[in-house]
């Protein structure tokens, strides 16, 4: 998810667990969905408690842009690190 957002892979933030520390934000583009153990970017909210996510492992080795719901946790993350 590094890359997505930094354009570099960042090895801090290869645990889900870590991005958890950022602020806490509602939901808007280019912020992070943190789910336990998994980590999805958004692309665009629904309004419906939904959002259309970047998805770099949603199981089975897949990568895909699917809508999600949205979890408890979505962080805005800094523009730099």
């Amino acid at each position: 998810m590094s890359v997505k957002v930094y354009g570099r892979p960042i090895p801090a933030l290869y645990s889900a667990s870590s991005w958890g520390r950022f602020p806490k934000a509602s939901c808007g583009n280019g912020r992070v969905a943190v789910f336990s153990g998994h980590v999805a970017y958004i692309l665009a909210c629904n309004g419906d408690g939904t959002a259309l996510a970047y998805d770099p492992n949603s199981g089975g080795g897949l990568t895909r842009v699917h809508t999600i719901s949205l979890p408890s946790l979505i962080v805005g993350p800094p523009a730099t690190l």
